[in-house]
C-alpha cells in the first residue's frame, strides 16, 4: 500500500492551495521539481497517473499563457 498523505500544496500561478492526496514519493519530485507549478508543467500528462492531476496542468498551463498575455495582471 502507497504512503498517500492529504496535502495542501500551493500554485502560485493559480494563486490557491489545493488539497491533494499524494505519495511522499509525489512530494519529493514535487519537491524536486522547485514546487507545484514547475512539477506540473514539466510532467507529461500519462506521469501524473490521476484525473485531478490532469484537470489541474490544464490550469496551471493555461493560466500561465493567460499570464504571458496579460502581463502584470494577477490570475483568477
Amino acid at each position: 500500500k502507497p504512503n498517500a498523505q492529504t496535502k495542501a500544496l500551493f500554485s502560485a500561478t493559480l494563486g490557491a492551495s489545493v488539497r491533494l492526496r499524494v505519495t511522499a514519493s509525489a512530494l519529493r519530485d514535487i519537491d524536486r521539481a522547485g514546487g507545484l507549478d514547475a512539477y506540473l508543467l514539466a510532467a507529461p500528462p500519462a506521469a501524473l497517473n490521476s484525473d485531478i492531476g490532469e484537470v489541474l496542468q490544464a490550469a496551471v498551463r493555461a493560466a500561465k499563457r493567460r499570464g504571458g498575455e496579460e502581463e502584470g495582471k494577477e490570475v483568477e
